[in-house]
């Protein structure tokens, strides 16, 4: 098995800033305790004081090493699955035994166990919300983005017997959360209708493609009520953009070519079931709640040669129907995006 270089790191980094921290700590708190100053009182200043630093401290870090590790050590292989546990734990451990070694006071280890928990607490947020990157023997690297930020729908009980974590479909990987994890045009209100956006944590270079889990809802072909056709309206797009500024043309989304009915068997024959673009598709077919053929396309957009030696900082999706229009306009089509994967140039 190969050891996933980033992870082990990211933790080993993490650890040094809080043995680090704990290090300070005890030399901080010896010395006022000679000056006379009351060690417990002495020890809640520190502590306050470090809380700050070490939270500083670690967002600085993120930034500088998440974007290092994206760009270069995103090159190693994935690895095995539970380093970051191991070592969270083993560090856990280093400390307390650090703790009685400088303190040898309960009092003091009480209060820096507190302390060891917040510090772990914190390092658990930020490696959750850096995604390593995974890479593949062809040498092709991906990065799954977490869309907790722009989630504002479930997808728990969308479909029968898919469950949710990591996925793969061909080389790419995903990771689909339980939860409000998915983007869903259909659950914006008239008052935040307009373009979303999805923002890296760190800018990200060589990026061939950008990998979406896209399906439609409420895509008939023709409206029955105002007998409008709804096979080739666009209703939205996906657009990235860059750290410098840049951005690349908007891939529309469009019924019928790159974007379809995710539960076609609903109204078999009266919903938009195919696609024409080669860009788009279907990746898994089984039913959805109540038993209907269900399926998920996966759309990939590609970076253009011009824009793959710039930074990807930011993914904006446009939606184009406003809930509540006339028939006529769309009525309630929609869109939801289950997960995104970034394909990265090694």
């Amino acid at each position: 098995m190969k050891i996933d270089l980033q992870n082990v790191v990211e933790q080993a980094l993490g650890g040094l800033i809080v043995v680090a921290a704990i290090s300070i700590v005890g030399w901080l708190g010896l010395s006022l305790s000679k000056s006379g100053i009351e060690r417990s009182r002495a020890l809640l200043v520190i502590v306050v004081i470090l809380l700050a630093v070490i939270t500083l401290l670690v967002k600085t870090v993120r930034q500088w090493f998440g974007g290092l590790g994206a760009r270069i050590i995103g090159l190693a292989r994935r690895g095995l699955r539970y380093w970051r546990e191991i070592l969270s734990l083993t560090s856990f451990v280093a400390i307390c035994l650090l703790v009685f070694f400088v303190y040898r006071d309960l009092r003091a280890v009480g209060l820096m166990v507190a302390y060891t928990a917040f510090l772990i607490f914190s390092f658990m947020i930020w490696t959750q919300s850096h995604t390593p990157a995974i890479g593949h023997p062809n040498g092709t690297t991906y990065l799954v983005l977490p869309l907790e930020q722009i989630g504002n729908t479930y997808v728990d009980n969308r479909y029968r017997k898919f469950s949710l974590g990591k996925k793969q479909f061909g080389e790419v990987p995903f990771f689909i959360k339980a939860g409000r994890s998915i983007f869903d045009t259909s659950a914006i209100t008239s008052e935040e209708f307009g373009p979303v956006e999805l923002k890296l944590d760190e800018p990200v270079g060589q990026v061939m493609s950008i990998y979406l889990l896209i399906n439609a809802g409420g895509a008939w072909k023709r409206d029955k009520s105002s007998g409008t056709i709804f096979e080739g309206m666009t209703i939205g797009s996906i657009q990235p953009f860059f750290d410098d500024g840049s951005s690349q043309k908007k891939t529309k989304l469009v019924l019928g070519k790159n974007v379809r009915e995710w539960a076609p068997g609903n109204f078999p024959g009266e919903l938009i079931d195919e696609v024409s673009d080669q860009l788009c598709k279907e990746v898994w077919k089984g039913e959805n709640d109540s038993g209907n053929e269900a399926v998920i396309d996966l759309l990939e957009i590609p970076i253009a040669r011009r824009n793959r030696n710039k930074r990807l900082e930011r993914i904006v999706i446009v939606p184009e129907i406003k809930p509540g229009s006339p028939a006529s306009e769309g009525g309630n089509v929609g869109f939801f995006i289950l997960a995104i994967t970034l394909e990265l140039r090694s």
